[in-house]
């Protein structure tokens, strides 16, 4: 639904045996040949586009340092197939897809699985808008390992950034951002506001836009982000009450929306069950024995199994 944009250089040989998920996070690439081009990953398209200049691509490096359909891809990939159905079937996911709550509040202890199904979430979105350019899927994960990774920029502004920046895809860089630029890469500090302002106008083109913030609870506690990017998350809601569908996971039973509904993420038996017979059936087990004993005797494989999935 988005362009993921990462500053990357290939030499001209290496572009056509680019995969999907190469391409996914492709954004302005230098060939080695000193020609300049930028490749748009966007709703299931790749398009080379010359570019002469490096404007769009210095202002979006700044302005987005934070970049999350990789991550997407790569938590997607390890959901095992027909696990985390349930949800997508229940009352509460088709409710808030379908507008009615606009804010949905999604918790459980870890382990539970909310990332793998907040990417579930996002792939169906996806799926189901792909040819509809009015509307709009953005995610954002803030669990401890990608803070780790980049833990100076996992804040409420540059979250809201990267949700800004995978709702703009192709289009042009709205005028304002050239200023925007401009004021700040002089030493001053850009302002959660400015960002929150610049999303707003981005939103008014989409006749929908849905956005999951995965594992709100894991930002810094030290500096109240996860209070200050739900505060200015509601404030983008509150603005468009019918446009905006919000759903943010945390391990945390305590919902800082107002008027959101609240949901309560379980294991379920059927995906535990399914987990451990493919656990079983690729030879993932500690012990290098189990398997091929297991493998030779279905009835020993299914009650392990339920055995497992009772205990869990």
């Amino acid at each position: 639904m988005a362009t993921n944009n990462v500053y990357t250089t290939f030499s001209g040989d290496n572009i056509g045996g680019l995969t999907a998920g190469q391409a996914n996070i492709l954004g302005d690439v230098n060939f080695t040949g000193g020609e300049h081009w930028e490749g748009l990953w966007h709703r299931g398209e790749l398009t080379w586009l010359a570019d002469p200049g490096s404007q769009r691509r210095k202002i979006l490096s700044w302005f987005c340092p934070l970049q999350f359909w990789q991550k997407h891809e790569n938590v997607f990939s390890e959901l095992h197939t027909r696990t985390g159905q349930w949800f997508l079937d229940s009352t509460g996911f088709r409710a808030w897809r379908g507008g009615t709550p606009a804010r949905l509040w999604w918790y459980g202890p870890p382990g539970a699985g909310q990332t793998v199904l907040a990417s579930l979430v996002v792939n169906r979105l996806r799926q189901d808008f792909a040819k509809d350019e009015t509307v709009g899927v953005a995610v954002a994960f803030c669990e401890w390992t990608s803070r780790q990774n980049a833990p100076s920029l996992m804040t409420p502004l540059n979250l809201l950034a990267s949700v800004w920046f995978q709702l703009l895809g192709k289009k042009p860089l709205p005028e304002e951002m050239n200023s925007l630029y401009h004021r700040h890469t002089l030493g001053t500090e850009i302002k959660v506001e400015e960002v929150s302002l610049i999303l707003d106008r981005e939103i008014e083109g989409f006749k929908g836009v849905y956005v999951v913030i995965d594992a709100v609870d894991e930002l810094s506690e030290d500096h109240g982000y996860a209070t200050v990017l739900v505060g200015a998350l509601a404030k983008l809601s509150q603005s468009s009450p019918a446009k905006i569908h919000l759903l943010v996971t945390s391990r945390s039973q305590d919902c800082l929306f107002e008027n959101s509904a609240i949901l309560q993420a379980t294991a379920t038996k059927d995906d535990i069950e399914i987990y451990v017979a493919y656990t079983i059936s690729q030879g993932l087990c500690t012990s290098r024995q189990l398997p091929t004993a297991v493998k030779e005797d279905t009835t020993l494989t299914q009650r392990l199994v339920n055995v497992i999935s009772v205990k869990s």
